[in-house]
């Protein structure tokens, strides 16, 4: 898009500044209050946080994709992301279990052993 530079704005910031020359524009328009107004400044400078992986937040895992939430599915979710899971959605752990058709008492013995098998993730 013409007019637009994008730079870092500090080195390991985890924010995008977004320049736009509205020279190049005939009339640009921003969203006040009091409904739309024209936009008198030359240059507009725009701030963008960073996005950070957005797959598997619910299980406490940062992924870049979906495959990459299936593959950790298949090796077996750990306890962690279980837990995780549990808090996040606001369903004890022992309830949750009971949805995904696992006995406490293999629950118990899942915590001991920091994972789940492979069918019990899914």
């Amino acid at each position: 898009m013409p007019g637009i530079k994008q730079k870092q704005e500090k080195r390991g910031s985890r924010q995008t500044v977004k320049q736009i020359n509205t020279e190049e524009y005939r009339a640009l328009f921003y969203w006040s209050r009091d409904g739309f107004a024209p936009l008198t400044s030359q240059v507009i400078e725009m701030k963008f946080p960073e996005l950070e992986a957005g797959f598997g937040k619910s299980l406490g895992l940062r992924l870049n994709s979906t495959e990459g939430v299936i593959a950790r599915l298949k090796d077996g979710l750990s306890m962690k992301s279980f837990e995780h899971l549990s808090e996040a959605i606001d369903i004890p752990p022992t309830k949750l279990a009971g949805f995904a058709s696992i006995a406490l008492r293999t629950l118990a013995r899942r915590k001991r052993e920091g994972k789940l098998q492979r069918s019990e993730s899914e």
